[in-house]
């Protein structure tokens, strides 16, 4: 198993609802992004931390690895036009809304001290600029850690001390 975070802004609520990730290829000039090629490394089982206005207001469970894919029209609708190339990657995911969404805005001190290159948080706790980045197991279960301290649902705790458990065998 491995831990991701995306950065789904305008294109969160109809992806949660849909059970999709989905990212152009290339940024619109052509070039490769290191955010959209990240989902080449997603497979079946991993867990995906989504976040969006400065929140991680979801968990979900990648199906399987990612397939090209054209852009779903309600994203094209959402970011506007023109805005994203139409071939892309698209990665099916069993989404978990949380009933309280962590403001990962009062953790940037924490993430900035436990900063690590090239993932998804930068070295002031900020949230990197690329669509989907690595999340290192520590910066994973920190939030999922602070998540069980707020209010959620059953489902949702039992879906992260499951999440909790997988990261403590593989880092044993």
């Amino acid at each position: 198993m491995q831990t991701f975070h995306v950065s789904q802004g305008q294109t969160h609520e109809f992806e949660s609802k849909e059970g999709y990730l989905w990212s152009p290829q290339r940024s619109r000039n052509g070039a490769k992004n290191i955010g959209y090629e990240t989902m080449k490394k997603v497979n079946a089982g991993d867990v995906i931390f989504h976040g969006a206005d400065r929140k991680t207001y979801a968990l979900s469970v990648a199906k399987g690895s990612y397939e090209e894919a054209d852009q779903p029209r309600a994203n094209e609708i959402a970011a506007g036009e023109g805005t994203w190339n139409k071939k892309g990657y698209k990665i099916e995911s069993d989404y978990t809304i949380l009933k309280t969404p962590l403001d990962m805005k009062k953790h940037e001190q924490w993430l900035a001290d436990h900063h690590v290159k090239e993932t998804a948080f930068d070295r002031k706790g900020h949230r990197s600029q690329s669509y989907l980045k690595e999340l290192p197991f520590e910066q994973a279960e920190y939030i999922l850690l602070e998540l069980v301290s707020l209010p959620q649902d059953a489902k949702t705790l039992t879906l992260i001390n499951h999440i909790l458990i997988k990261i403590r065998d593989q880092t044993n």
